[in-house]
């Protein structure tokens, strides 16, 4: 029995000891899709909101945007803006595109009914935030001039193959009704998309080439900016193991075993999870349809690349209930 086919086994194991019923795959080995596999009603070409997994497509767009000169990293946010984003909100004149992409805003992952607040100083700790994101997109539409998922239509899904995907619209007032209003859709949480697709942007993050400096293209980021996507800024709160990157979680295995990862959960319906090697240019998707379903991926992702170590990354993400948005344990 070779290795995938011992995958699709385990998988259906794990579906039955879990409960969990769909699930989709896309393995990645040396830069190519290798093999996929579905389970239950989703298919690999079978297009899911996969909430948070679309914050590392936006931070590559950002990236994009800083690597054409639209954009820096380290200028204050607001300085782009004709007017402050929030009132009355010390820390905001610090502010940074690299704070957002790196979850150190200071902003909590969600607004409260009072409005939003940093509650901590910009670049000093680690606290997940998605209102980071959305405030960064409201400074990249304005320079962009257009809404963010045209820009991703054009620049990341048409030419890195991913036909099925889009940034769907949606309104999120009876989820959190405080949310700033004039964005159509999120850069942080709004992408539908297949494995299939997902694998296609997880190859483009996996075209890093020892001694062979690659400069970007019209729509590739360079080899420089890849590469500082995937580098070390700020450990994940007290996880042992957990650090950020730009848009992605990094995961430190030893030397030849980094990986970089996301996962992505909404509103208990979906759970999904993307992980790349570097040094092998290997990855894997996992998409599930189920609350459940974060809790077969890392023995999935496991067999996938052909590893017996346990991933820190679940040692934070599970269980779900005790999961803290600012890495604690």
């Amino acid at each position: 029995m070779n290795d995938f086919n011992l995958l699709e086994q385990k998988i259906n194991q794990l579906c039955e000891h879990t409960g969990v019923s769909d699930v989709a795959i896309a393995v990645v080995r040396d830069a190519q899709i290798a093999n996929t596999c579905a389970i239950g009603t989703l298919a690999v070409d079978n297009p899911i909101p996969v909430a948070s997994l679309s914050k590392p497509v936006f931070a590559y767009a950002i990236l994009k945007l800083c690597e054409l000169g639209i954009l820096d990293l380290h200028t204050p946010l607001t300085e782009y803006l004709p007017e402050p984003y929030l009132a009355n909100e010390p820390y905001l004149p610090c502010v940074t595109a690299w704070h957002a992409l790196t979850h150190t805003t200071g902003f909590p992952n969600w607004r409260s009914a009072t409005g939003l607040r940093a509650i901590f100083q910009p670049g000093s700790a680690f606290h997940y935030s998605t209102e980071g994101f959305i405030y960064l997109q409201t400074v990249a539409e304005t320079l962009l001039r257009k809404p963010i998922d045209t820009f991703l239509e054009a620049d990341i899904f048409k030419p890195f193959g991913m036909r099925n995907s889009q940034l769907v619209p949606e309104d999120l007032s009876t989820f959190l009704p405080y949310l700033p209003k004039g964005l159509r859709a999120y850069g942080a949480i709004s992408l539908e998309t297949t494995v299939l697709d997902y694998a296609h942007f997880l190859i483009e993050m996996l075209d890093l080439r020892d001694g062979v400096e690659r400069p970007g293209d019209q729509f590739r980021l360079s080899q420089a900016n890849l590469t500082q996507m995937l580098t070390s800024n700020i450990q994940v709160g007290n996880q042992s193991g957990l650090s950020w990157g730009l848009g992605w979680r990094l995961q430190h295995l030893g030397e030849a075993k980094n990986t970089f990862w996301h996962w992505g959960t909404r509103r208990n319906l979906t759970r999904c999870f993307a992980l790349g090697h570097p040094d092998s240019r290997s990855g894997i998707v996992i998409f599930t349809d189920h609350a459940d379903g974060l809790t077969i991926c890392e023995e999935i992702a496991q067999i996938g690349l052909n590893w017996s170590e346990p991933l820190p990354a679940f040692r934070w993400l599970l269980p779900v209930e005790k999961w803290r948005a600012d890495g604690s344990g």
